[in-house]
């Protein structure tokens, strides 16, 4: 939090400064959203939503400043208001740059986590096609406090980026809907993106150490909390983990085609691995694209060695475990309606279907207009 707290300060005493040397320019987004379950089974996840209409749950509203004080340095930040927080205003990212070269820049300050085809716009609804990014596949960690660099090649006709990462993490996981909050004192990584103009393939890795969780919730994710306070097993020290992800795009006036795969785990840990994939097919025609999207889960168990733990312990431990994992998979079908060239409708209907000992579906329906200024 303090770490937060520093950039967002360092990032708008720069924009103060700026204001008065440089170019500022402002923009936002907002996501009006209706949520509701058409079928509903009480055993599966609902992802907080209920069988009245809820125009709360997936709104949000964004305002981004960005400030130009010549000579290749830059400064931005973003304000972010979310339905599901109630509301609450907060300063989500803040950022100092400076373009070393014309292909080489450098930042600092409360960023984005490069994970995702989506990381760098996944509140910006217009941005993408579906009615909301695939909850069960982007749940892992979307800000970091630090620095990143960036560099750009052209080889063959490709375009390339390459991005390495380094700073402190604070954010959460989410599993069955419920967050588990991450901290670690580092996060390093990188990430590279390879793209034609018609086709982009990405990838990233990440390695945090020094890492705990907190769990906290209603539901399942308390009952790992309560093995480490009666002690039937010792919380392993310098807990480290690591996230990976490869996803590609097809940037193709009429066929939308997209997919992520993301994993993560944790080393000698109580935390469930992630292991999510999702895929969308689209087809534009005019104004209106009609799309089905797949995503699927399977979490895997604790990861923390047989070694020095009873056999009934570790027995409890995996069986807590996989209880909070999440083994899901979910289709999508709907229709998107670009009726301005900064406004979309997006109508969405999606059944999930659960996997593991309460296996069940529920089915969603959203109504969403996205607007950018």
């Amino acid at each position: 939090m303090k770490k937060s707290l520093l950039a967002a300060f360092i990032g708008t005493a720069f924009l103060s400064a700026t204001a008065q040397a440089g170019t500022i320019t402002l923009n936002g987004h907002a996501n009006f959203a209706a949520t509701t379950i058409l079928e509903q089974d009480d055993a599966v996840i609902d992802y907080d939503f209920n069988n009245n209409l809820d125009f709360q749950r997936d709104s949000l509203f964004g305002l981004r400043v960005n400030a130009d004080a010549g000579n290749g340095l830059f400064a931005a930040s973003e304000i972010m208001s979310r339905g599901q927080d109630d509301f609450r205003v907060e300063m989500k990212w803040v950022y100092v740059g400076y373009e070393v070269t014309d292909s080489t820049f450098i930042t600092a300050g409360n960023l984005r986590l490069p994970l995702f085809n989506h990381s760098d716009f996944l509140d910006v609804g217009v941005a993408y096609t579906p009615a909301a990014l695939p909850r069960s596949v982007y749940a892992l960690p979307e800000t970091y406090a630090g620095i990143s660099a960036f560099q750009h090649f052209h080889f063959l006709n490709q375009h390339i980026t390459v991005q390495g990462v380094l700073g402190n993490l604070s954010d959460y996981i989410e599993y069955q809907g419920n967050n588990i909050r991450i901290e670690a004192d580092q996060i390093y990584g990188g990430n590279i993106l390879i793209e034609n103009g018609l086709i982009a393939l990405r990838g990233a890795y990440y390695n945090t150490t020094d890492t705990s969780f907190a769990y906290h919730g209603d539901q399942t994710n308390i009952h790992l909390q309560q093995l480490a306070n009666q002690e039937l097993v010792e919380s392993p020290g310098n807990q480290e983990t690591r996230m990976w992800s490869f996803g590609f795009a097809l940037r193709d006036h009429r066929l939308v085609l997209e997919a992520d795969h993301v994993e993560f785990t944790e080393k000698n840990g109580l935390t469930p691995g992630i292991r999510a994939t999702y895929g969308l097919f689209g087809y534009r025609m005019n104004n209106f694209t009609p799309y089905t999207m797949y995503e699927r889960r399977r979490d895997t168990g604790a990861t923390i060695a047989r070694a020095g733990v009873s056999a009934s312990a570790y027995e409890v431990i995996q069986s807590e475990s996989l209880e909070l994992g999440q083994s899901t998979s979910t289709w999508s079908a709907g229709v998107r309606w670009d009726f301005h060239r900064n406004a979309a409708l997006t109508a969405e209907v999606s059944r999930l279907r659960q996997k593991n000992e309460d296996s069940g579906e529920n089915v969603f329906g959203s109504l969403a207009l996205s607007v950018k200024f």
